[in-house]
């Protein structure tokens, strides 16, 4: 998959992998969203902040299912986890670069 969605080539040794480092993908694409925390069953209500590694990216997110679209929230703040469960869908976008893949992240508050 990697390299299809980044047109990297295979390799044995690891090279034209991500970033070991910064997660930056190679190429044009923008670095997708990471989780943290990583999703998961948590005790109480939760916090849970989006980043890109990709410099200046803009995260668009959506809590209610929906695929996240250019016209979808803006992240700014820490996303608050509260009840049950929340389902998180966010991608990144940069000047110049094409959109990073939608990642999904689903957080419960469980006993």
């Amino acid at each position: 998959l990697e390299s299809v969605l980044l047109d990297v080539q295979p390799s044995s040794l690891g090279e034209g992998r991500l970033s070991a480092e910064k997660d930056v993908p190679a190429g044009d694409v923008t670095a997708e969203p990471k989780f943290s925390p990583i999703p998961g069953v948590f005790h109480g209500d939760t916090e849970v902040t989006l980043r890109s590694a990709t410099p200046d990216a803009q995260i668009y997110y959506t809590v209610d299912g929906s695929q996240p679209l250019d016209g979808a929230a803006v992240y700014h703040a820490p996303i608050i986890v509260k009840g049950t469960a929340l389902t998180i869908k966010a991608f990144a976008s940069a000047k110049g670069k094409k959109d990073s893949p939608v990642v999904t992240g689903i957080f419960r508050i469980g006993d």
